[in-house]
């Protein structure tokens, strides 16, 4: 169930549905829902990626494998193996990083 808390009556129903899951002792899963990045930054990303490439005789892919590479907080490590974080599952705050730090 997805409710907006700035709306008064999406505010009651949650608190009229919390009440109920907390008689009930069951478990729950609360989570807020972050916004998503727009279609115009996910655009301006890949400009900067194709740039990358073009500049560097690279096709796109290969590009955004050596710039994830590069960029430090886009690799995280498992099991002592060297991982890239995929930037489709990004939010907005992370994705103008990334774009930032490709800019830079």
């Amino acid at each position: 169930m997805i409710l907006d808390l700035t709306n008064i009556l999406d505010k009651k129903k949650a608190e009229t549905y919390f009440s109920k899951l907390l008689d009930t002792q069951k478990k729950i899963e609360l989570k807020e829902i972050k916004a998503k990045r727009s279609v115009k930054h996910n655009a301006y990303l890949h400009v900067c990626i194709t740039l990358f490439a073009i500049e560097f005789g690279y096709t796109i892919e290969e590009a955004k494998t050596l710039l994830k590479r590069d960029c430090e907080f886009m690799r995280y490590e498992k099991n002592g193996i060297v991982f890239l974080k995929a930037t489709r599952k990004m939010l907005s705050d992370k994705l103008s990083k990334f774009i930032e730090w490709i800019r830079n």
